[in-house]
């Protein structure tokens, strides 16, 4: 069964623990991390070491300091599949 969410983020969608452990991937199909958890209603993915930094800068990650787990924004979330947070960035 393959699990899809709709291209636009419903603003009322509630994310669970199915999508702890998918691979957050950027548009160009780079991997930038993994859904960690699941905390009021957002997704936070822990970046990879070697995520793109663009790709970051894009997700307003870049300025972070000391912190591998960052909240991704539904509005950078295109669709949700089995084993894939795919990312509009």
């Amino acid at each position: 069964m393959v699990e899809r969410v709709r291209q636009t983020m419903d603003s009322d969608l509630d994310f669970t623990d199915k999508q702890v452990g998918k691979r957050a991937v950027a548009a160009d199909g780079t991997e930038v991390g993994v859904v960690d958890e699941v905390r009021n209603g957002s997704l936070y993915v822990e970046a990879g070491s070697d995520a793109d930094p663009d790709t970051l800068e894009e997700l307003r990650w870049d300025g972070v300091v000391h912190q591998s787990t960052h909240e991704l924004r539904r509005q950078f979330i295109a669709d949700i599949r089995e084993n894939v947070v795919q990312l509009s960035v």
